[in-house]
């Protein structure tokens, strides 16, 4: 079985890859929705954007549980390449407003450093961070290593790994 290639170092570091991907995929998608929307209408994009992933976080795993119990898994692999491919040929068609001119002081490192900067300078915003950082490092790596806990510890497949990931 296919599981028997995993090991919980490779599933570690695949969910590592994979969330440090989305530490780059958050800016830029929070970026892309304040590039299409007037200025007043960004909080509610926002909040829209947000509503849809966290509604693609939740119904993403069902959708995909029931493929691979009633279809064969490589139906469900199909289904998120033809979602990828929806998602990416809307995004051909959309155009941002004209960006406003702003100037620039400094080059990329040195804004970042400055950014740096600013947040070691905040208390709140440290603690904001720190207290992600703990979701993250704790929580949400136990929602990553529930496939190999469902095939490994517990010897069910997709019906223990719905169990185990089910409020």
């Amino acid at each position: 079985m296919a599981l028997d290639a995993v090991t919980v170092a490779g599933l570690i570091a695949l969910a590592t890859a994979s969330w440090s991907v989305v530490a780059f995929n958050q800016p830029a998608r929070l970026a892309l929705v304040q590039a299409l929307v007037p200025r007043h209408d960004v909080g509610a994009a926002i909040a829209l954007s947000s509503v849809n992933v966290n509604l693609a976080r939740i119904a993403g795993p069902a959708l995909a549980g029931w493929m691979i119990v009633h279809l064969p898994v490589a139906w469900t692999f199909l289904a998120n390449a033809g979602f990828t491919a929806i998602f990416v040929a809307i995004l051909t068609v959309l155009r941002a407003r004209p960006a406003t001119p702003r100037s620039r002081r400094a080059g990329f490192l040195a804004e970042i450093v400055d950014g740096f900067r600013y947040t070691l300078g905040r208390r709140d915003i440290l603690l904001l961070l720190a207290f992600l950082f703990l979701g993250g490092a704790s929580l949400r790596s136990m929602l990553e290593l529930a496939p190999a806990l469902a095939a490994r510890s517990f010897e069910t497949g997709a019906v223990g790994l719905a169990f185990l990931t089910s409020p």
